[in-house]
């Protein structure tokens, strides 16, 4: 990788990766590939760009590389093709050594002010989530918020593609198993905060085409999986509920046996084996429920710590600015002489 010589208004020094997820097919993406890596040249000393594509043919794979040929930084990355849009931004972002991971799309890159955005990201050492001003779909905008909050993430029709990542928080996103989705949304849990601003460079993405679709419905469906240790509760607590429901239904039973004298025949046992049914589906159906919401959370470390943030940090080697080379006028001074070892006897 080469790295372009800073200029004089250059930001400090910090590697910053932007991820790109996509085919590739046109002079048009070369062309926002050229430019962004002319924006990143001017604004920082170091930089790369991921571009994540699927996987595809060896004659594909060389056309694809011999039409980007000349475009400094690029890292290009085949992911399988079975992968979703979303799964290539995740590899992308696993693959980005940057201490700044910017995460977007060909159609939002060219319209936002990266070198400003990851400023911004570096020296709050915060996530950036980028948000227009007017939304997309509004009419699925209530369902998508409904499924967020059952998944336990904060989803707004409003939303960008477009967001900011430090190192330290891309890290514990990528320790997770539901990282595909934490790359996207804010967990309501806190663990992750996003701070929503505006797009940093004041002009409105286009809006997303109707190809777009097959990447929601994707990603619906690992929110839907996502949410299954929450649906897995309400299952517990109802067939709970239900197991109660039947207990008392039985003392109903035997108390109508006991006060009533023109009980039918065969009421009594009827009723009794029908409680003792849903008392016996309920207890199993919400013990199995529990349990896979155990095996979930073990799964998954929900019970374990994590770290948010360190209030108060050191730097042990920020102050020294020659590293392990001193620089010494003249001749350098001789070593001191070793010490002779005394015997004490």
């Amino acid at each position: 990788m080469q790295f372009v010589a800073p200029p004089s208004e250059a930001a400090p020094d910090f590697l910053v990766s932007v991820v790109l997820a996509g085919d590739v097919d046109g002079a048009h993406y070369r062309e926002i590939l050229q430019e962004l890596a002319r924006r990143l040249g001017r604004a920082f000393q170091f930089w790369e760009i991921l571009l994540a594509v699927p996987e595809a043919g060896a004659e594909e794979t060389s056309t694809l590389v011999a039409s980007l040929k000349g475009i400094a930084n690029l890292r290009i990355l085949r992911v399988s093709a079975a992968g979703s849009f979303y799964r290539r931004r995740l590899a992308g972002a696993t693959e980005a050594i940057g201490e700044v991971v910017l995460l977007s799309t060909f159609d939002e890159i060219d319209t936002i002010d990266v070198a400003r955005l990851a400023r911004d990201v570096y020296l709050s050492n915060g996530i950036f989530a980028l948000t227009r001003q007017q939304g997309g779909t509004r009419v699925l905008a209530p369902f998508a918020a409904a499924l967020g909050t059952l998944s336990g993430y904060r989803v707004d029709h409003r939303d960008a593609l477009t967001i900011g990542f430090p190192r330290s928080a891309l890290e514990n996103i990528l320790a997770r198993p539901d990282a595909e989705i934490l790359l996207r949304f804010e967990p309501l849990s806190g663990i992750f905060t996003f701070n929503r601003v505006p797009l940093v460079g004041g002009k409105e993405p286009p809006r997303r085409r109707w190809n777009d679709w097959r990447h929601r419905i994707g990603l619906v469906g690992d929110m839907m999986v996502s949410a299954s240790p929450r649906i897995l509760r309400i299952v517990a607590f109802v067939s709970l509920s239900v197991a109660g429901i039947a207990v008392f239904y039985a003392f109903y039973a035997a108390l109508v046996w006991l006060l009533k004298a023109d009980v039918a025949p065969g009421w009594l046992t009827t009723s009794l084996l029908q409680s003792l049914t849903v008392l016996f589906l309920g207890i199993s159906i919400s013990a199995i429920s529990v349990g896979l919401v155990r095996m979930f959370d073990l799964l998954s470390n929900e019970g374990r710590y994590a770290i948010v943030d360190e209030v108060i940090s050191v730097d042990l080697i920020g102050s020294i600015k020659t590293m392990n080379v001193d620089f010494v006028a003249g001749d350098p001074a001789p070593l001191p002489a070793r010490r002779e070892e005394v015997d004490p006897g």
